[in-house]
């Protein structure tokens, strides 16, 4: 076993769940590579031995482009309407609750996102060590692990450079989430998931005055 892996305290069934997540064909059945429901297990276990970004006295700015366009979408239908979103609050196909995959840098995958979504964090931890693929093209990933709550103010993406090719600058709209303290949820805004934005609570309260961003807790 790796000696990063082996210092966090992981077994040899978590250390390999990370290996198996970081390459492409994790989904196909047939494939060596697939990952079992117990592995999916061991990915998460082994991701809660990893030292959050907040633990490190860090704050992440962290970006997650998704092929799909159903979060984003809904994120659309959002705007001028602050909301809160629990992280892995829907489960994956594969039954477990969703870890959100996010990078540091521009990848590939990020650009042939529509548009992208910015996460400012502390609960992030940092995977791309364990990665099969380069920072090009996992921009030095990190997963946050569900339940982490974070909040979107209802402001409307910006159009901003993220990355270049032959052409010059990529411009791509970007909306902001920002993590705040399970505290910190109030009552009166309501809560969906970062799936394809279901609704998880709805608002409880009328809103009777400004909800503020809330504020990240560096441990």
């Amino acid at each position: 076993m790796d000696p990063v892996s082996v210092a966090f305290g992981m077994t040899f069934n978590e250390e390999t769940a990370l290996y198996k997540y970081s390459q492409g064909m994790k989904d196909e059945r047939n494939s060596p590579g697939y990952m079992e429901r117990r592995e999916w297990d061991d990915l998460a276990s082994a991701v809660n031995k990893i030292p959050s970004m907040g633990q490190l006295g860090k704050v992440a700015t962290v970006f997650r482009g998704d092929r799909k366009t159903d979060f984003t979408d809904f994120l659309r239908g959002r705007i001028g309407q602050p909301c809160y979103i629990l992280h892995g609050a829907t489960r994956t196909a594969a039954g477990v609750e969703h870890l959100a995959s996010a990078a540091f840098t521009v990848n590939s995958h990020a650009l042939r996102a529509p548009a992208i979504v910015r996460i400012i964090c502390v609960s992030a931890r940092y995977i791309q060590y364990w990665g099969m693929h380069g920072a090009s093209l996992d921009g030095g990933e990190v997963l946050i692990p569900s339940g982490t709550f974070t909040y979107y103010d209802g402001e409307a993406p910006h159009k901003e450079k993220f990355g270049f090719d032959d052409e010059g600058p990529i411009m791509k709209d970007i909306f902001t989430l920002v993590e705040v303290e399970r505290d910190d949820v109030k009552d009166e805004l309501p809560v969906f998931d970062d799936f394809k934005g279901n609704l998880v609570r709805p608002a409880i309260r009328k809103i009777t005055h400004h909800v503020p961003r809330g504020k990240l807790k560096v441990d």
